[in-house]
């Protein structure tokens, strides 16, 4: 007994189970032999490595969780800015044509006749009225502005006009540069009325027609602005898909014509250069039918 005490308590220090520990600890009982103190540790080792892999799955799916939540979390936040931005810019939109409209209201009218410009673009004539007159021809060479513009003294612009200009551009550039196309149309055609002046605004609206697929309206834009200014070639470029769609070939070539003179290596430069050479090989084609002779109709 003495000596079965001694082996069970050197098998305590050597940090044995309590399964194991009560088995030798049972008066009266026989020894466990070798064989089932080998199973009992087995079963023991088999359980500690149970415990150990559901304490690391349970570590997984915490963090798998934070994980989770922390996507959640960011995605909200992003959304939440866009939402914010898009209800800021949506405010000063609607401030903008505000003011707008409280300028109107308030200053004299400004006769059309002050605003009387005279395009020459030699072809088919197009007049244009959106309370000044401008003769603009489709086809031909840069516009020259007959009558400045009324109220080029910048001096006369009173304080209360020049904060509604600068809210109305600022709307403008918000939405164009936001790609927001038919609030851009909206706010940049606003802004052109109180800044008739500035070609750029006019380009602004002309793109965003154009990125609208309104390609008529993109097309006035384009002459107003090259109306005013004639120095941005891409005015050229939106000028040819609208006179292309309307069915004016002279009118196409001529706008190529004129943007490869302005940008001959532009960004549109190979579509330019194409379009010309497709137009010269078909007037060549129809000149060469209109040259050969009728077929042979045989006799009688």
């Amino acid at each position: 007994m003495e000596s079965h005490s001694e082996s069970r308590s050197e098998e305590n220090a050597g940090g044995a189970r309590p399964e194991v520990d009560s088995l030798l600890a049972r008066a009266g009982t026989r020894p466990p032999s070798e064989e089932v103190r080998a199973s009992l540790a087995a079963i023991q080792a088999a359980r500690a490595a149970a415990e150990l892999r559901l304490q690391r799955d349970s570590l997984r799916l915490r963090l798998l969780t934070m994980a989770i939540l922390a996507v959640v979390a960011a995605g909200t936040f992003a959304l939440g800015g866009h939402l914010r931005a898009r209800r800021r810019a949506a405010a000063e939109a609607r401030a903008a044509a505000a003011a707008h409209a409280a300028a109107i209201l308030d200053r004299p009218a400004v006769p059309a006749a002050a605003f009387a410009l005279t395009v020459d673009l030699s072809g088919n004539s197009h007049t244009l009225s959106s309370g000044d007159s401008r003769t603009l021809s489709s086809a031909g060479a840069a516009p020259s502005v007959a009558a400045p513009s009324a109220r080029d003294d910048l001096a006369t612009v009173t304080p209360a006009e020049s904060g509604t200009r600068d809210a109305a551009l600022a709307a403008c550039r918000a939405a164009y540069d936001r790609h927001r196309w038919r609030s851009a149309v909206e706010a940049c055609a606003s802004a052109f009325e109180v800044a008739p002046r500035d070609a750029s605004v006019a380009m602004k609206v002309a793109q965003a027609q154009h990125a609208r697929a309104h390609y008529a309206d993109a097309g006035d834009w384009a002459r107003r602005a090259l109306a005013l200014e004639d120095a941005d070639p891409d005015a050229y470029v939106i000028l040819a898909h609208a006179e292309r769609r309307a069915g004016h070939p002279a009118a196409v070539r001529n706008a190529y014509h004129q943007y490869l003179l302005l940008a001959p290596r532009g960004w549109h430069a190979a579509e330019a250069r194409a379009a010309l050479r497709g137009a010269r090989t078909s007037a060549r084609s129809r000149s060469a039918a209109l040259r050969s002779p009728p077929p042979f109709a045989g006799e009688g």
